[in-house]
């Protein structure tokens, strides 16, 4: 501030004076200083490969490769990951609530339809026609999962002997054209 008053006087109605010795070594200081950077050191991110979540600075995130401790993580499916990922977001309240809400709505469907299970189905269409797409209901016991988003984190955070009892009796179907599954409540939707 000191260095501007004395270096221009636009407060007392003149012109910028010239420059002089002060002013001239004050600018070749300020301009060093610039020019040097800062000293402090910047520590680096450990070296993660593309699909992981970026590091965080807590360290307890539990997404990230300094968290995980997975530097093989690259063996793991990118889907599988984000599936992994958006899990630990939502939290287990509200993967429970949503938990809930699902289960409702596929017990209203499957009650509507009377589909007890994949020999069972009863009035569940076996092939529904979105756009240019059929999709086949599944008519046997499965190892298939919706391809929802909110399905797979369900499908996640449940245990293994129930992914192996309920959801092979879910009603799935699957794409004609892509790679893809769609439970009946989901496929409703569309």
């Amino acid at each position: 501030m000191g260095l501007r008053n004395k270096k221009f006087h636009h407060h007392q109605g003149g012109r910028p004076r010239a420059r002089g010795k002060f002013e001239t070594e004050m600018a070749n200081q300020l301009k060093k200083v610039q020019e040097s950077g800062p000293d402090i050191k910047v520590k680096k991110a450990p070296k993660c490969d593309v699909y992981s979540a970026a590091p965080c600075f807590s360290g307890e995130c539990g997404m990230c490769a300094n968290c995980c401790k997975t530097p093989d993580s690259s063996k793991l499916e990118e889907k599988e990951r984000r599936y992994k990922d958006m899990s630990k977001i939502m939290g287990k309240n509200l993967i429970e609530e949503y938990r809930d809400v699902y289960n409702k709505r596929l017990n209203s469907w499957c009650k509507n339809k009377s589909y007890t299970d994949p020999f069972l189905y009863g009035y569940a269409k076996e092939k529904i026609k979105v756009k240019d797409e059929t999709y086949t209901l599944c008519k046997k016991i499965h190892s298939d999962v919706c391809g929802d988003t909110y399905c797979r984190v369900l499908h996640l955070t449940t245990d293994e002997y129930t992914q192996k009892t309920r959801y092979s009796k879910y009603p799935i179907y699957t794409s004609d054209i892509r790679n893809i599954n769609l439970c009946g409540v989901c496929i409703d939707r569309m």
